[in-house]
């Protein structure tokens, strides 16, 4: 028999996702990127997902660990990862360069701080990041810095 759904207070998922429209939008009005629908997701293999350049965006607000709400920090780069796929749907260069300026300018803001819930010293994506790299490498399932941060 599998293990019972984790499921969060529908009214702490309503504040943290209202929360998250809030604080997404100066990013969205500054690099012109525009989403129609947040919503929360109990998919356990993703962090978050965009449909059709986002007409729908849902993202797992559970920790799997603690069922708990994964930190605010992690939801907001999952978001603002996200949003960044209404302009381009594959991890290309020029995804993860607009990634980078979006995540930097939510840091400007006081939103995001890569530094804050013992988010790694090294980028998340390190090779993902360097928009000369010409060939993208393997990627590394169950890296365990990933895992305890997007649990």
């Amino acid at each position: 028999m599998a293990a019972p759904r984790a499921k969060l207070d529908a009214e702490l998922v309503e504040e943290t996702l209202e929360r998250l429209r809030r604080d997404v939008q100066p990013i969205c009005e500054k690099f012109t990127l525009r989403y129609d629908h947040l919503g929360a997701s109990y998919d356990k293999s993703l962090y978050g997902f965009n449909r059709e350049k986002g007409k729908i965006i849902r993202l797992r607000l559970i920790n799997l660990r603690t069922g708990k709400l994964r930190s605010y920090n992690a939801l907001l780069y999952t978001m603002i990862h996200e949003i960044c796929h209404c302009r381009y749907h594959s991890h290309g260069s020029r995804f993860y360069a607009l990634l980078r300026k979006a995540n930097a300018y939510a840091n400007k803001l006081g939103l995001y701080d890569p530094e804050r819930n013992q988010m790694p010293q090294r980028p998340i994506h390190p090779p993902y990041f360097d928009p000369e790299l010409k060939q993208r490498p393997a990627r590394t399932v169950g890296d365990p810095v990933q895992l305890e941060l997007f649990a």
